[in-house]
Order: C-alpha cells, then sequence, then structure tokens
C-alpha cells in the first residue's frame, strides 16, 4: 500500500494520468488556417519562415502555459473567472467574443477537413462539410464516455499527422544545404503572411480550452494546484511536436514550390502540383493528413465551444444542442457558397479581433500572482499582437 502511495505521488506517475490537455490544444495549432499560411509563406519566402514559425510557437507556449498557471492557482478555469469575477456587462460582453471565436475557428477547420475528403475523394466541398459534421457529431458519443478517450484520439491523430508527414520528407527527401543556404526574398506581403501564421497559431479558443481541461483534472484530483511543472513539460513537448508538423509544412513548401518559383495561393494547388510526385503518394498523404487535421480541429474546437457556451450562456442544454449550435455557422456559410479562401480569411480576421481582449483579461487575473517580468513581456507581446492584429483586420477589410 506505501509503495502505490508513493508511486501514485511520483511525476512520472502524475504526467502519464494528467497527459492530454496540451495535445488537444496542440491540433488547433496545425489547423488548416496554419496549412494556408504555412503553404503560402513557405513557398513565397522559403526558409525564413522556419524562423518565423519558431517565434510564433514560443509564444503560444507562454500564454498557454500563464493560463494553465492561472487555473492551477485559482482552482478555476479562465472562463470561470471571467463569469465570478467580472461585472456582468463585462461577462456577457467575453461571452459572445468566447463562443464568436470558437465559432469562427469551427469554420476553418471545418474547410480543411471539407477540402481534404474534396481532394481526395472527388466530392465538391458541401457534401464533404456534411460528411465532417457527421464525423464531429460521431464524437460527442465518444466525448460522453469520457474526456479521456478523446484526448487518447486526439494523441492518435496527432501522430498519425506528423508520421504522413514524415513520410511526404521521406519522398520529397528536401536538402538541408539548400534549407540553410537559402535566399531570402521579400515584399510587401511578407509581413501579411507572417501575422496571418500568427493569428492561426495563438487561438482564443484555445486558451479557453487548455484552462477547462486543467480545471477539470483538478477536480478529478489526477494533479493539485502545486503541479505546474507537469502541466509545463506537457505543455512543451505538445506544442513542439505541433511545431515540428508546421516546420515539415514549410519544408515542403520550399522543397516543391520555392526553389521552382511557384507561390500557392490554396491548399487545392498544392494538391494537385504533388500529384505528379511519386504517382500521387505524397498528394494523397497530403490529402490524409488533411482530412485528419481538419476532422480532430474541429472535435476540439467544438467542445471548445459547448463548454463556453455552458459557463456563460444561462440556459441549459443539452450537450447535442451546444455541439449543433457551434457548427451551425460553418454549415451556413457553405450553403451561402462562398469558397475556401474567403471562409479561411473570414475566420481568422474574426479571431484577430477576439485574440487581444481575451490576453488582457488573462493577465489582469494573473496581475498579483504571476512572476512581474512575465507578466511585463506578456503585456508587451500582448500590445504587439494587438498592433499586429490590428494591421491584419485593417488590411483584410480595405
Amino acid at each position: 500500500m506505501v509503495l502505490e502511495i508513493k508511486a501514485r505521488s511520483s511525476f512520472f506517475y502524475k504526467f502519464t494520468a494528467f497527459m492530454g490537455p496540451a495535445f488537444l490544444v496542440s491540433i488547433g495549432y496545425i489547423d488548416p488556417g496554419n496549412w494556408a499560411a504555412n503553404f503560402a509563406g513557405g513557398s513565397r519566402y522559403g526558409s525564413i519562415m522556419l524562423v518565423m514559425v519558431l517565434l510564433c510557437n514560443l509564444l503560444a507556449i507562454l500564454f498557454q502555459s500563464l493560463v494553465a498557471y492561472l487555473t492551477l492557482k485559482t482552482g478555476k478555469s479562465l472562463a470561470e473567472n471571467i463569469v465570478e469575477r467580472l461585472p456582468k456587462p463585462l461577462v456577457a460582453f467575453y461571452g459572445v467574443l468566447a463562443v464568436t471565436g470558437a465559432m469562427a475557428t469551427d469554420v476553418a477547420e471545418f474547410v480543411g477537413a471539407a477540402l481534404g475528403f474534396s481532394l481526395i475523394f472527388g466530392l465538391d466541398l458541401l457534401k464533404s462539410v456534411l460528411i465532417a459534421v457527421v464525423f464531429v457529431i460521431c464524437g460527442y458519443f465518444l466525448e460522453r464516455q469520457g474526456n479521456r478517450k478523446v484526448e487518447f484520439l486526439i494523441m492518435f491523430f496527432l501522430a498519425a499527422i506528423g508520421f504522413c508527414y514524415l513520410l511526404e520528407l521521406l519522398i520529397l527527401k528536401p536538402e538541408i544545404d539548400s534549407l540553410i543556404n537559402s535566399k531570402i526574398k521579400l515584399d510587401p506581403d511578407f509581413l501579411f503572411v507572417v501575422l496571418s501564421m500568427l493569428g492561426a497559431t495563438v487561438m482564443p479558443h484555445n486558451l479557453f480550452l487548455h484552462s477547462d481541461l486543467i480545471a477539470e483534472k483538478l477536480k478529478q484530483r489526477i494533479i493539485t494546484t502545486k503541479d505546474f511543472p507537469v502541466v509545463f513539460l506537457e505543455n512543451l513537448i505538445a506544442l513542439n511536436l505541433a511545431f515540428l508538423v508546421n516546420s515539415a509544412m514549410i519544408v515542403v513548401a520550399k522543397d516543391m514550390f520555392y526553389d521552382c518559383g511557384v507561390a500557392v495561393d490554396s491548399l487545392r494547388l498544392a494538391y494537385h502540383t504533388l500529384e505528379p510526385v511519386l504517382n500521387g503518394w505524397a498528394a494523397l498523404l497530403f490529402g490524409l493528413a488533411l482530412v485528419l487535421c481538419g476532422l480532430s480541429s474541429s472535435l476540439t474546437g467544438t467542445i471548445a465551444g459547448q463548454n463556453l457556451l455552458e459557463k456563460f450562456l444561462p440556459v441549459n442544454l443539452s450537450v447535442l444542442m451546444r455541439k449543433m449550435i457551434i457548427i451551425t455557422p460553418a454549415l451556413y456559410f457553405f450553403l451561402k457558397g462562398l469558397g475556401e479562401i474567403e471562409l479561411l480569411l473570414l475566420s481568422q480576421v474574426v479571431l484577430s479581433f477576439v485574440l487581444p481582449f481575451v490576453l488582457i483579461v488573462l493577465l489582469w487575473f494573473l496581475n498579483k500572482i504571476a512572476n512581474k517580468y512575465l507578466l511585463i513581456l506578456g503585456w508587451l507581446l500582448t500590445a504587439v499582437i494587438g498592433v499586429c492584429n490590428g494591421i491584419l483586420l485593417w488590411t483584410a477589410i480595405f
């Protein structure tokens, strides 16, 4: 009995029992918005985009760690802190922002899943998105069996996506020397592509989702409020795995398109350009990874959205009803006939607007409990993100 207690209190036991929340979050960092930014950036600017995606990854690690720290210190999720500590008008404001961000994310993620099905099976986009909806609804029944099964499913998807890109790299065999010695060619659109990558990496719904999942682990007594090292280590592992997948996308885009002087403006073009490589195996892996990424990120985005509805909406709705509310905008925009590029652009504009408000309230709650130097860094980066997202929003509108 004593040996069992010691085993259960060990760092390794806590880590393996806890592992899952950051992996659900990491899927959001390789969603279709990231795919579009990675292939556009890699095909236009080459290896310099590897530096940009590294910087975006460091930002993601910082803010996801800060929201985890808030949850552990207060014992409550970010959404619960907002509901309990802010005046009701601000609670309503943040409720609308949070749910809108989750819905906007779902639009982009359904685009990815639908586009993947469309490319692999030759279906039109509307039929493909309906298939994606069926898969996400099936995820509802899996979720009823407990979050742990969803976490294992998402970890499997992440591993499968990484494996697809490993095979992609083995097929294409990019030269390391060409990556290191690549000439840098920048133009006025470089800032726009970098801002798109930033907007697709640090997403508001992921901050809420990570916080909710950690709060749930606290309630289940899997971890305690003193286990930040466990949470931080999982955060590092999961987000750096997502960074490696993003880097692989940029390497593929650089090797296949940048070196040939071809700028990729759509994922469909990237797929069809890869088709001749080894009788289409590279394109098939591309499409399969896109399907897996779209489905898994749609599932996590929908979970985040329904959790936010539960926290902010004063009406008691069933889980299935909340899930349907979150995915309705994606279906609406597809029925309106908007193409994938327009939908991705629309979703990124909405996320760009929501993110700074979420970061501001997060840092405000951390004011008296976090390291002051980290807070100063957080505020400075939030200001930079706010300005960058403002530029992106202005550019998108005008």
